[in-house]
């Protein structure tokens, strides 16, 4: 017996799902492609900031508590910067005194 549902149906099924793996495969590929290049920039972001932050005098740099020697750790993201550790902390506190 003749199923119920019509030829056209999956042939318009199945296109759909098609177009669906082709725009997923074609974004992985994108994603992989461009994923290089931004590597890149944020390499040469660092760089420039690395070579800004070095130009700075050590008066300059006390008066944000950093030492030259932790600028590398700055730059990188891996120490948090005291002042910006204590407005963060004071918005936290504000944020529950509001609440």
């Amino acid at each position: 017996m003749y199923d119920l549902i019509s030829t056209r149906k999956i042939r318009k099924d199945a296109e759909e799902m098609r177009a669906a793996m082709f725009a997923q495969a074609a974004r992985t590929v994108f994603k992989r492609l461009a994923q290089p290049f931004v590597t890149l920039q944020k390499l040469i972001d660092r760089a420039q900031t690395m070579q800004q932050v070095t130009e700075f005098d050590d008066n300059w740099l006390a008066e944000f508590s950093m030492r030259r020697a932790d600028i590398p750790a700055y730059v990188a993201g891996q120490i948090t910067p005291v002042r910006k550790t204590v407005a963060t902390h004071k918005q936290n506190v504000e944020l529950l005194d509001a609440a």
